[in-house]
């Protein structure tokens, strides 16, 4: 009934019905449960890395903040996003974030990824999603680059579709947020000599 009101509505403005059909579509789209405010479980996975060793999301659950970040080699922003990437990692990889960078490259594209990595610098898991079966859980869609926050509890809570600068400063904050110990998840109070917990 909603929508019959509407497309009346719209007849009698004179815009097109498929065309408000197609911007609703757009808006629709272009939204995602977190960006919504809501939470869901991240898919689990299993990939092999360029190193060789498999990688599990599970194995991350309840220790580390993870994010994924999907891209490929003929993705520009993905390439300008990568070093910020890096940056992130190394300011807190050692307080308990994980990068898992999923490159979505079929096997025409795959001998450039590991000499990419290795002129570049990146220090974080490369992991190689050939089929493209991972990125379809995060992101049916495709548009690269695409990011998922998971804390830890293994809940999707940030997702981010493209790259531009200054991106990583909104994620690096949300990272932050979710650390245990920086902002995050409070830290068990410190003992103080001659006292206990007893109160």
């Amino acid at each position: 009934m909603l929508l019959w009101r509407m497309r009346q509505s719209i007849r009698m403005a004179g815009m097109a019905w498929p065309a408000l059909v197609l911007v609703l579509a757009v808006l629709l789209a272009s939204c995602s449960p977190a960006m919504a405010g809501e939470t869901r479980k991240g898919s689990d996975f299993r990939l092999k890395g360029i190193d060789g060793e498999t990688y599990r999301l599970s194995d991350y659950t309840g220790k580390k903040v993870v994010v994924l970040s999907f891209w490929n080699i003929s993705c520009k922003p993905c390439r300008k996003e990568m070093p910020k990437l890096q940056e992130i990692y190394e300011a807190l990889g050692e307080k308990g974030l994980e990068i898992l960078s999923i490159n979505t490259d079929g096997p025409s594209e795959l001998s450039g990824v590991k000499p990419l990595v290795r002129r570049q610098g990146y220090d974080y898991p490369v992991l190689l999603d050939r089929e493209q079966k991972v990125v379809k859980l995060y992101n049916p869609r495709g548009i690269l680059p695409y990011t998922a926050l998971i804390d830890l509890e293994g809940k999707v809570v940030f997702t981010h579709l493209g790259y531009n600068s200054g991106d990583e400063i909104e994620l690096k904050k949300r990272i932050l947020e979710l650390l245990p110990g920086e902002g995050g998840e409070a830290e068990e109070p410190a003992a103080v000599e001659g006292e206990d917990d007893r109160g």
